[in-house]
C-alpha cells in the first residue's frame, strides 16, 4: 500500500504535484491557508484536506512543504511530527535550517520546476544523513511520476535551481524573441509561435532521444557558408555563452541572498 502523502501549499506549484501524486496511486491530503484555493483544489481532485497542519500529521505518512520561503518559517514552527520524512520544495531553505527545528525529521530537498504540470519536470533533490534508502527511493519515485529527477549534493542545488528551476523562463523567453522576429519578418504571430515551440519540441527530442550532443546537432544544422551559419556567427558575436553564463550566475547569487534574508 502506498503511503499518504500530505501536501501543504496547494499554489500552482502545489497542486501540479498533487496531480502527479494522484496520476501514480499515492493518496493525497491537501492544506492551504487560503480557504478558497483549498476548496477550489480539494474539489478538482477530490481530495481530503484538513484545517491545520497538526492534523495532517496524524493523518499523513510524508509531509512535503509547498510553500513559498517567505512563508516557511511560519508552516515550519506548526509542524510537530519531527520522526516522519518531510520534503521541502522551498528555494534557499537548507537541510540544516529544517533540522535546526526538527531535529529527528528525515528531510529531503527538492527543486522542482514548473514543468511538473505537463509530466515534464526536471527535477534534484539532496537528502539530510538520516534518510533511509526507502525514503530515497520514495522520494524518487514521486518526483520522477512528474518527469525526471537526480540526486545531487546540496551544494549543487543553487546550480541546479538556475538552470532547471528557472530554466523554463529562460527557455520561454527565446520563444518569445523568435515568435516576435518572425512576426516582424511577415509571418503571423500564431504561426511564428508554433514554429518556435514545435522547433524547440524536436530539438529536445533529438538531444535526448537519439543521442545527439548538441555540439553534433548544431555540426548537422551549420552548414558551411550556410544561413545557420550567419546566425551562429552573430549569437557568437554576441557572446552567447558568456549571457547564458552571467544568467546562470546571477540567479545563483540571488538565490543565495534570499537564504540570507535579503
Amino acid at each position: 500500500m502506498k503511503k499518504t502523502i500530505g501536501v501543504i501549499g496547494c499554489g500552482k506549484m502545489g497542486e501540479a504535484l498533487i496531480s502527479s501524486l494522484l496520476k501514480a496511486g499515492y493518496p493525497v491530503i491537501c492544506f492551504e491557508k487560503d480557504p478558497e484555493r483549498l476548496d477550489f483544489v480539494k474539489k478538482k481532485h477530490g481530495i481530503e484536506s484538513t484545517n491545520s497542519i497538526r492534523e495532517m500529521e496524524s493523518k499523513a505518512d510524508v509531509l512535503l512543504l509547498a510553500v513559498k520561503p517567505q512563508d516557511f518559517g511560519v508552516v515550519l514552527s506548526e509542524v510537530v511530527a519531527t520522526r516522519k520524512l518531510i520534503i521541502s520544495i522551498a528555494a534557499g531553505i537548507m537541510l540544516q535550517d529544517i533540522q535546526k527545528k526538527l531535529k529527528d525529521a528525515r528531510v529531503v530537498r527538492v527543486m522542482p520546476n514548473v514543468a511538473c504540470t505537463v509530466g515534464e519536470m526536471a527535477a534534484g533533490y539532496c537528502c539530510a544523513g538520516n534518510v533511509a534508502d526507502e525514503d530515497k527511493a520514495l522520494v524518487k519515485n514521486i518526483l520522477d511520476s512528474a518527469g525526471k529527477s537526480y540526486k545531487i549534493d546540496e551544494a549543487q542545488m543553487d546550480a541546479l535551481s538556475a538552470i532547471s528551476g528557472s530554466g523554463p523562463a529562460f527557455f520561454a523567453e527565446f520563444v518569445r524573441s523568435f515568435t516576435e522576429a518572425g512576426e516582424k519578418n511577415g509571418i503571423s504571430k500564431e504561426l511564428a509561435a508554433d514554429l518556435a515551440v514545435q522547433t524547440m519540441l524536436g530539438t529536445a527530442k533529438m538531444l535526448s532521444g537519439s543521442g545527439f550532443k548538441a555540439e553534433e546537432l548544431i555540426n548537422m544544422v551549420c552548414s558551411p557558408n550556410g544561413t545557420t551559419m550567419e546566425g551562429m556567427k552573430v549569437l557568437e558575436k554576441a557572446g552567447i555563452e558568456r549571457i547564458i553564463s552571467d544568467v546562470v550566475s546571477a540567479t545563483m547569487n540571488r538565490s543565495r541572498e534570499i537564504r540570507k534574508g535579503k
